[in-house]
């Protein structure tokens, strides 16, 4: 019926929303970020010497790293290194006078070798934790009552680097204002 049908068009204005906002960041437009749950981020970040944030594809994650600042620690994102070279440039001018520094995927695998110094560096390092892009290294788990796969290797660093980890979700939630939920 009409239901599924609204909720899909109501779903892809958001992220169009979303997408746009990305841009719209870029050219030096800011939103109100309020964070549900700061004092988890305050509490690690002020006792770790280094941790994990994991993200998802929901939301507007980026907005994140313009509310989660850290004057003690470096700030390492992990982003995918296909985007074209303005979006990257354009992102970079965001985060130039701040802490804030790209680890972009790259094919022959070095950026492991960076999330891995940053970690021992003592500094933080944020990254998707939720899509399988063909690995065949994933682990099943049941989430929202049915099996999912989660991609293993941002679980296996923290273990390995004994390391914490907290969870960030961005959602838009007005049309210049945001929710960072830690």
């Amino acid at each position: 019926p009409a239901e599924p049908l609204f909720r899909s068009r109501d779903n892809h204005f958001a992220f169009g929303q979303v997408v746009l906002d990305r841009f719209a960041t870029y050219a030096g437009v800011r939103f109100r970020i309020t964070v549900d749950g700061n004092e988890h981020y305050l509490h690690i970040n002020e006792g770790e010497p280094g941790f994990m944030m994991l993200s998802s594809h929901v939301g507007n994650y980026e907005q994140a790293g313009y509310a989660l600042v850290s004057d003690r620690n470096q700030f390492y994102a992990l982003v995918y290194a296909g985007e074209s070279t303005t979006v990257m440039s354009e992102r970079g001018k965001q985060f130039v006078g701040s802490n804030i520094h790209m680890i972009p995927v790259q094919a022959d695998m070095s950026h492991l070798f960076r999330i891995n110094k940053a970690l021992d560096d003592g500094d933080i390092v944020s990254m998707p934790a939720e899509r399988c892009f063909g690995s065949a290294k994933s682990v099943e788990c049941r989430f929202f009552g049915a099996p999912a796969k989660f991609p293993l290797g941002p679980f296996a660093t923290a273990v390995q680097k004994e390391v914490s980890t907290l969870a960030v979700t961005v959602i838009k939630t007005g049309r210049r204002s945001y929710t960072a939920f830690v």
